[in-house]
């Protein structure tokens, strides 16, 4: 992904430095914006699906967002968003993991 980052904002920079004309410029920025934008989404949505299968709930992947990508979504609205997407973990599969990461918690503060 940050490759992928890293090339469109190259291609951004050379836009710039280009003798082309500005509402081609301003075209091809919005473009690129527009496909960072989607890399973002892309990235937090597979963020949020292995943090989900790993035994977080869904208020905490949606804090995460907030902080990781600036992404501001309920976890309500989070669930909804992500009921039954491709890679996600059964409900009582994630549970088991959530309450096996919780007794590990509580083992080690012990």
């Amino acid at each position: 992904m940050n490759e992928e980052k890293s090339k469109i904002i190259t291609e951004l920079a050379d836009y710039v430095r280009s003798d082309l004309p500005v509402q081609e410029i301003i075209d091809n920025f919005q473009y690129l914006i527009q496909k960072l934008d989607y890399t973002n989404r892309v990235a937090a949505i597979t963020k949020a699906i292995e943090r989900l299968n790993a035994g977080c709930t869904y208020d905490y992947v949606a804090a995460g967002l907030r902080e990781w990508y600036g992404i501001n979504i309920s976890s309500q609205e989070l669930a909804l968003l992500l009921y039954g997407a491709e890679g996600l973990l059964p409900r009582e599969i994630r549970y088991k993991r959530q309450l096996a990461k919780q007794e590990k918690k509580t083992n080690q503060t012990e």
